[in-house]
């Protein structure tokens, strides 16, 4: 199987105020020969950075999950803390930096139990997923980047199910982490 290759990356649009996103149009040869482009998005403060989403249980059978608008779809959205940090800060550092900003509590423990790519046919970052154990609220509490506006909800796993089930949760990082967890414990990965 052959892949498409890069013959020619284009930058479409940077804007100097706004360090976390980056369009790129680049010219491409497809498998069987063509050549065309290709959309690709790089986000993350100064190019392609890592990613995090963190699953933090309260206790072995309650997880604590943030709600926050989110403006491109108009919708109030219950989510696993996550984000994007800069180029050269690992995956597990972004994800203890969001926990506390968009948690208010730092954790003792923090294991990545695997990686996923949020769309994989336009967006080139990789997102580690993280458990985190252990949490410890914060002297100074938020410390939510000003155009964050998060509340908290701590959910029993079973509640977690029942809403991801009804179609309430619909985010595809906190889908995809739970999914993983649940896979990783049907392969005896010990229970949180």
């Amino acid at each position: 199987m052959k892949a498409i290759r890069q013959t020619r990356p284009i930058l479409v649009y940077e804007d100097p105020a706004n360090h976390w996103v980056r369009v790129y149009f680049d010219e491409v040869v497809f498998p069987d020969g063509r050549r065309g482009r290709y959309n690709r998005i790089i986000v993350g403060e100064g190019g392609q950075a890592q990613g995090a989403v963190i699953i933090p249980f309260v206790s072995a059978s309650r997880v604590l999950l943030v709600k926050q608008h989110r403006y491109p779809i108009d919708k109030f959205m219950l989510e696993f803390p996550r984000g994007f940090g800069r180029v050269g800060v690992s995956a597990l550092e972004v994800a203890r930096a969001e926990l506390e900003e968009e948690t208010s509590y730092r954790a003792r423990e923090v294991t990545q139990i695997g990686t996923l790519y949020p769309d994989s046919g336009l967006l080139a970052n990789e997102v580690g997923v993280f458990v985190a154990r252990g949490l410890e609220p914060l002297q100074n509490n938020r410390t939510t980047e000003q155009s964050e506006f998060i509340d908290r909800a701590e959910l029993s796993v079973s509640e977690l199910e029942s809403q991801i089930s009804s179609g309430t949760i619909t985010d595809s990082f906190t889908l995809a982490a739970f999914a993983l967890l649940r896979a990783k414990q049907a392969d005896g990965y010990p229970p949180v």
